[in-house]
C-alpha cells in the first residue's frame, strides 16, 4: 500500500522545516552577568538546568517539525488509492448514462429509481473539478447528447430527465460513450451507468473492451416485483369482414412466482366488446381467444388491457386494421365472362367494373384493388407495363389464360413479374389432386378436411416453364404434379396465375363450388394489408403507396394524450415513408394529410421491459470482466453515502483530515511545553 498525493507540488514547503531548526541552533536570549561570593551550589544548579533546558527545547523542536510536515502534507491532500490505476492528474472526461425506461419508474429506498439515478449523477457532476467535460447520455439517444458538457449545464440536463419508451442495451451504451471519449481527448476517462440492470439488457453477452476506461456500474436496488402484463395480440381472421365473426388471440405472460387468474377485456372504438378470464400458471404464459364482429367499415381501433400493479405501462395493448367500404374489382377480357361477372357484380361487398381489352381506362385499373384478365390471347407492351406497375405497388392479378394465346404476348409480362412462361397447351384430362390447405387463401374455406375431396377436373391447360428463379406457390397442384393455380408474389403486389381458360370447355371449375370462395378470397385479401401494431423506439415507419405529396404537411394526432406531432416523410418513387421516432407514449393516432385520415397506427410500449429480472453482483462481474477495462466497480450504496463512496473512487481514502488533526496535536503540544515545563 502507497500513499499518493493529489497536489504534490505542496510538498517544496517541507523547507520550511529549516526555520524552527535555524531558530534552535541559535540562541537568541540575552545573558545577564551576576557575581556571587560562592558559586559552588550555582554550578550544581547551573548543571542541572542546561539539561533539562535542552530537553525541553528539543522537545519543543520536534513538535514544531512534525507540526509543519503534517500541515504541509495536508495541503498536497494524501490519499491511499484504491487500485493501482487511479488517476490523479490531468484532464477528466466522465460520461454518465442515466437508465429512464419504464423500468426505472419502480419504487426504490429514496423514492423512485429514476429520482434516485438523477440525485447520483448529481452528485457525481459535484465531485469532480470545474475542468471536467461531462457527457450525460439516456436511452433517447439524442444527437446533442454527444457533446461535451460543464458542470452547470450537465445539471440542468440532469433535472430535464424524464422517462421514456425507449431502452438499450448494453452494447448499445458502451459504443455510444466509446464515440464520446474518442471525440475528446482528455487523459482520464471515466463511465458510470446508472440503471437496474435488466437482464434483457444488461444481462447478455458483452464484448466491448476499453483498456484506458474507468467503467463504475451504479446498480439500482428494487425488489423484483410480480408482472403479469399482455404480451401481444393478432388477428387469427386475414380480412376482418363487416358483420362476420372475427376471431382475435391475446397472450398473456405472468412473470410472478403464483399463478394467476386475470380478466381480459377487449375494447373495439372504445366500446368494450368482450371479457374473458385467463388463468396463467407462475412464471408463464397462456392465450387466449375473443370473438367479435364490426359494424361499420373503416379504420377500427382495438385495445386489449388488463389490471395489474404496481407496473402498469404493459397492461394494455394497442392494435389497428382497416375494413374496405367496397373492394374494387376490374375486369378485362376479349369479352365478359359470364362466370367472373356473375360472380362479381352481384355482390354488395364489390365495386365490380369491366372493359374490352381494346377500352382499358388505365386510371381505373390503378385505382382497383384487384385486377381479373379472361380470355386475352395477346398482351400489349402498354399493357404489361400498366399491369406491372399496378402489381409492384401492391395490386393484385388474376390471369385466367385464354385457350388459344399468343405464348410471346405474355413473356414480357411474364418477365417483369418474375412468373412462368405458358408453354404448350396440354389436353390431357386430369383431376386437381392437392390444395395447399396451410395458405391463407384457403384457412377456414372448410369445415372439414377430406382427403377424398370432390375435386374439378381440367380438360386443358398449360404448361409451365418452372422459372426457378420466380418463387411461385403452387396452391392447386394437378394429379400429374403440374400446377393449375401459381402465387406469385412481386414487388408489394401478389398475382394468382392460373393454367387453365375460365371456361367450362377447358374443365369444370368455373361450375365447381370452389369457385366462387376462391376468386371471391383473392378479391378480398387484395385489400391493402396495414401493420396492425408498432414498437415504440423499433420498427417506426409507416409505408405508403401514395407518390410525393409535395408541400403538404402529415400529422400525427392522438386527441386522448392531447399530442400533435408533425412526423418525418421520407419519399421515393411511387412510395411515401413516414417516420415516427419522435412518440414515446402508446396509444392509437391518426395519420392525417390535409385535414383526412390516410391511416391509424397502433403503438406499444417494448414488452422486453416487462420481464422484472434484474442482474446481481456475481451476473455483472462475471459479464463486465476487468481485463477489459483499466477497471470495473460495482456501486450499490444510497444517495447519502454515495458521495463519500463517490470520493474513494475518485481519489482512494483520503488522509489530508488526520494530518491536519495531527498538525493541531504538534502545535497543541508545543504550548503546553512552552507553558508548562518549566526548566
Amino acid at each position: 500500500m502507497s500513499i499518493q498525493f493529489v497536489q504534490p507540488s505542496f510538498l517544496w514547503f517541507l523547507g520550511f522545516l529549516a526555520v524552527p531548526v535555524i531558530i534552535h541552533l541559535f540562541n537568541f536570549r540575552r545573558f545577564r552577568k551576576i557575581l556571587f561570593t560562592n558559586v559552588r551550589f550555582l554550578k550544581e544548579l547551573k548543571e542541572e538546568t542546561q539539561s533539562q533546558s535542552k530537553l525541553k527545547h528539543l522537545l519543543v523542536l520536534l513538535s514544531r517539525l512534525l507540526a509543519i510536515t503534517c500541515i504541509v502534507l495536508a495541503f498536497a491532500q494524501p490519499f491511499i488509492p484504491k487500485n493501482k490505476n487511479q488517476a490523479v492528474s490531468g484532464q477528466n472526461v466522465v460520461s454518465i448514462y442515466v437508465d429512464n425506461s419504464y423500468s426505472m419508474n419502480l419504487q426504490g429506498d429514496d423514492g423512485s429509481l429514476l429520482d434516485e439515478a438523477k440525485n447520483k449523477t448529481r452528485s457525481i457532476i459535484s465531485a469532480y473539478p470545474a475542468s471536467t467535460k461531462f457527457q450525460l447520455l439516456t436511452n433517447e439517444f439524442k444527437g446533442e447528447q454527444q457533446r461535451a458538457l460543464g458542470i452547470e449545464e450537465a445539471m440542468e440536463l440532469t433535472d430535464k430527465i424524464k422517462i421514456t419508451s425507449s431502452s438499450r442495451s448494453a452494447e448499445e451504451v458502451f459504443i455510444r460513450q466509446n464515440d464520446f471519449f474518442k471525440q475528446d481527448q482528455g487523459e482520464n476517462h471515466t463511465a458510470f451507468w446508472m440503471s437496474d440492470f435488466q437482464k434483457n439488457y444488461f444481462g447478455q453477452p458483452f464484448s466491448g473492451k476499453d483498456s484506458s476506461l474507468q467503467l463504475n456500474l451504479v446498480s439500482l436496488s428494487t425488489t423484483s416485483p410480480s408482472n403479469v402484463y399482455v404480451d401481444s395480440c393478432w388477428l387469427n381472421t386475414p380480412v376482418v369482414q363487416l358483420n362476420v365473426p372475427a376471431e382475435l388471440s391475446i397472450k398473456v405472460v405472468n412473470d410472478s412466482k403464483d399463478a394467476v387468474e386475470v380478466p381480459v377485456k377487449f375494447y373495439l372504438n372504445k366500446t368494450q366488446k368482450a371479457v374473458a378470464t385467463v388463468k396463467v400458471n407462475a412464471e408463464s404464459e397462456a392465450v387466449t381467444t375473443l370473438n367479435f364482429t364490426v359494424s361499420q367499415p373503416g379504420w377500427q381501433q382495438a385495445m386489449v388491457s388488463i389490471d395489474d400493479n404496481p407496473v402498469t405501462f404493459d397492461d394494455s395493448y394497442y392494435l389497428t386494421f382497416r375494413i374496405a367500404s367496397k373492394i374494387s374489382v376490374y375486369h378485362i377480357g376479349s369479352s365478359k365472362n359470364i362466370y367472373v361477372s356473375k360472380l362479381f357484380e352481384n355482390n354488395d361487398m364489390i365495386n365490380y367494373s369491366f372493359a374490352l381489352q381494346s377500352a382499358v381506362d388505365f386510371s381505373q385499373l390503378r385505382q382497383a384493388n384487384t385486377v381479373v384478365l379472361t380470355d386475352l390471347k395477346d398482351l400489349s407492351s402498354g399493357m404489361s407495363q400498366e399491369l406491372t406497375q399496378f402489381v409492384k405497388q401492391g395490386g393484385t392479378l388474376m390471369i385466367f389464360p385464354d385457350s388459344m394465346i399468343n405464348p410471346g404476348g405474355y413473356s414480357a409480362l411474364a418477365q417483369q413479374l418474375n412468373l412462368e412462361d405458358y408453354l404448350a397447351i396440354n389436353g390431357n384430362e386430369e383431376k386437381i389432386g392437392r390444395l395447399d390447405f396451410e395458405n391463407n387463401l384457403f384457412k377456414n374455406m372448410f369445415e372439414k378436411i377430406d382427403d377424398n375431396m370432390n375435386l374439378p377436373s381440367v380438360k386443358l391447360h398449360y404448361d409451365l416453364n418452372n422459372r426457378l428463379q420466380s418463387g411461385s406457390m403452387k396452391l392447386m397442384q394437378l394429379q400429374s404434379g403440374g400446377a393449375f393455380l401459381n402465387l406469385i408474389h412481386s414487388g408489394a403486389g401478389k398475382v394468382y396465375q392460373f393454367t387453365s381458360p375460365a371456361q367450362t370447355s377447358a374443365g369444370g371449375f368455373v361450375v365447381h363450388a370452389l369457385f366462387a370462395p376462391v376468386l371471391f378470397k383473392i378479391a378480398l385479401q387484395s385489400i391493402p394489408s396495414v401493420q396492425p401494431s408498432f414498437i415504440a423506439g423499433k420498427n417506426d415507419a409507416y409505408k405508403l403507396n401514395v407518390a410525393n405529396t409535395g408541400d403538404a404537411v402529415f400529422h400525427l394526432i392522438n386527441s386522448d394524450l392531447k399530442k400533435d406531432i408533425i412526423p418525418d416523410v421520407k419519399s421515393s418513387a411511387g412510395e411515401t415513408v413516414v417516420m415516427f421516432h419522435s412518440l414515446d407514449d402508446a396509444g392509437i393516432y391518426k395519420l392525417l394529410l390535409r385535414d383526412s385520415t390516410i391511416a391509424e397506427i397502433a403503438l406499444n410500449y417494448d414488452r422486453a421491459e416487462s420481464a422484472m429480472k434484474f442482474c446481481n453482483d456475481n451476473d455483472l462481474m462475471s459479464i463486465y470482466n476487468t481485463s477489459a477495462f483499466k477497471s470495473v466497480d460495482i456501486i450499490r450504496e444510497k444517495t447519502s453515502v454515495f458521495e463519500k463512496k463517490l470520493n474513494e473512487y475518485n481519489r482512494g481514502v483520503p488522509l489530508w483530515k488526520y494530518f491536519v488533526i495531527a498538525g493541531l496535536v504538534f502545535l497543541l503540544a508545543e504550548t503546553l511545553l512552552l507553558k508548562y515545563y518549566k526548566v
